[in-house]
């Protein structure tokens, strides 16, 4: 197996806090709060490391919401899934919708276990929220954007991506712009090919990045953030292939054609996808 780069993401429950008429995933708040196993998880990456293909060195952990442990008691286990992605050096990416950055007790949690975790390990950890017309999130992105840019800790350990935010939805960054002036923070935008917002607290600049080409996320956020003690555990653009597997043992190439996995090697399940994908 050779060619383009592959990521490996996995969607670790179906559970999520919205009812968005535009979602893939199946998701939802009646969908079960199941989550993937980290056993399971940890076999899988390993199967994946494993083999010979080309491979990003970032995992993504997706859903439903990412954040839904937290809100079903299950408060070790984005942590663990933390730990698991830099045990393996890679680095973690948390894809969420944010709509927990409204409860400052539950956003409060989110970034002890966050900071805790960089911190014992000296890795970044990235985060990319979603923002579009429908989830309705502004207010609750810009409680965690103020989060990161007054906590100079935070700031250090967390990449933030805001993702959904494209040449073609301008009023989206001009929402966006709203809701961080409503929180005292002042945005600045500048023209350049990584399509940056910069933010400051009055003092420094904290550098917001979000994506044109659709991208998992963007490296350069991180370099930009003086990042001290921090170290990228791995480059976090993404452009080929993506994996993705979910608790049901399916694994999806590129977000379609899903195949089983159950006891079948990864690698050949890829493979099969991959001349699907050819055929079409």
């Amino acid at each position: 197996m050779s060619g383009t780069k592959t990521n490996l993401a996995f969607k670790i429950t179906n559970w999520c806090n919205l009812q968005c008429r535009h979602c893939c995933e199946n998701s939802g708040p009646s969908q079960s709060p199941r989550l993937m196993s980290l056993d399971k998880m940890k076999k899988y990456l390993d199967e994946f490391n494993a083999l010979p293909i080309e491979k990003y060195d970032s995992l993504v952990f997706t859903g439903g919401e990412v954040m839904a442990p937290y809100y079903h008691g299950e408060q070790k286990y984005i942590p663990e899934c933390l730990k698991m992605a830099i045990d393996a050096n890679m680095l973690p990416i948390l894809k969420t919708n944010g709509i927990w950055g409204n409860d400052k007790a539950l956003k409060d949690k989110i970034f002890y276990d966050i900071e805790s975790v960089a911190y014992n390990t000296g890795k970044l950890i990235a985060m990319d929220i979603s923002v579009d017309r429908f989830h309705n999130n502004l207010g609750a992105v810009a409680n965690i954007i103020n989060d990161v840019v007054r906590d100079s800790e935070l700031g250090f350990c967390l990449a933030l991506t805001i993702q959904g935010i494209h040449k073609n939805s301008t009023h989206a960054v001009y929402d966006l712009y709203s809701a961080l002036l409503t929180h005292g923070i002042r945005p600045y935008s500048r023209t350049r090919q990584d399509d940056s917002i910069l933010l400051t607290d009055g003092q420094s600049l904290y550098p917001l990045y979000y994506n044109f080409k659709q991208s998992v996320a963007n490296t350069g956020r991180a370099r930009a953030n003086k990042l001290g003690m921090f170290e990228l555990t791995g480059k976090a653009d993404v452009y080929g292939d993506c994996v993705m597997i979910d608790s049901n043992d399916v694994l999806r190439l590129n977000n379609v054609r899903g195949s089983a996995i159950h006891n079948r090697p990864i690698g050949e399940v890829i493979q099969q996808l991959k001349n699907k994908e050819k055929q079409h």
